[in-house]
């Protein structure tokens, strides 16, 4: 199950003192195949980023300071409050702010992948695909330029071309899924290259899950 607490924070770009939900454990079981996990309880996706109210400013926790003077939970309900708006909209503006800011693209690609997969769960379907469509051409970017892992480059090549098949360029996909068997994939994931590039060739975009 989720648990979180109400935490103060300052925004670095406009100073405001704001209170926000601050995720302190979580748990889950299944994922569909592009690694979204299926949450117990309460989702918290939205929440492990968080937005000024004062300017719009949103991303990870760590860009935010902590208070010198530790307020409790109870004063914190006192302060402005995180808007909590939509987590498309959260982790799309979280990976303008990564990019601008020159960040690993890494980071960026999988800020869209979140903001993807909060489409999805609110069933917006055409703004889930624009933007997996925009992680994977930030995971392309990771992968080409060789900031990518050894370790993780069959997994991140799969990646790619499994948000390739969910977006429909099938053949995309199956260059991709391609790649990932290069990379010596371990037996696990191998097993669903495989499967993943059955339904590319049929074109079959469906959600699906390990």
């Amino acid at each position: 199950m989720t648990t979180f607490v109400y935490s103060a924070m300052i925004c670095p770009k406009c100073r405001l003192l704001f209170g926000s939900i601050c995720i302190i454990s979580c748990g889950h079981s299944g994922q569909d195949t592009d690694f979204y996990p299926h949450y117990w309880g309460f989702n918290p996706l939205p929440h492990f980023v968080h937005r000024c109210p004062g300017c719009g400013f949103v991303a990870y926790k760590d860009e935010f300071e902590e208070p010198v003077q530790k307020i409790s939970g109870l004063q914190t309900l006192g302060l402005p409050k995180d808007p909590n708006d939509s987590g498309i909209n959260r982790y799309s503006d979280a990976a303008a702010y990564y990019a601008e800011k020159g960040a690993d693209k890494l980071l960026v690609a999988n800020c869209y992948l979140r903001a993807g997969w909060c489409a999805r769960i609110e069933g917006r379907k055409e703004e889930e695909q624009v933007m997996l469509t925009k992680a994977a051409q930030w995971f392309t970017e990771a992968l080409e330029e060789g900031s990518v892992d050894v370790r993780q480059r069959a997994v991140i090549a799969y990646l790619i071309g499994e948000l390739h098949r969910r977006c429909g360029r099938f053949d995309e996909a199956l260059e991709f899924f391609e790649r990932a068997k290069r990379e010596s994939p371990k037996e696990w994931l191998s097993s669903v290259i495989e499967r993943q590039a059955g339904l590319a060739r049929a074109h079959d975009s469906s959600n699906t899950q390990f």
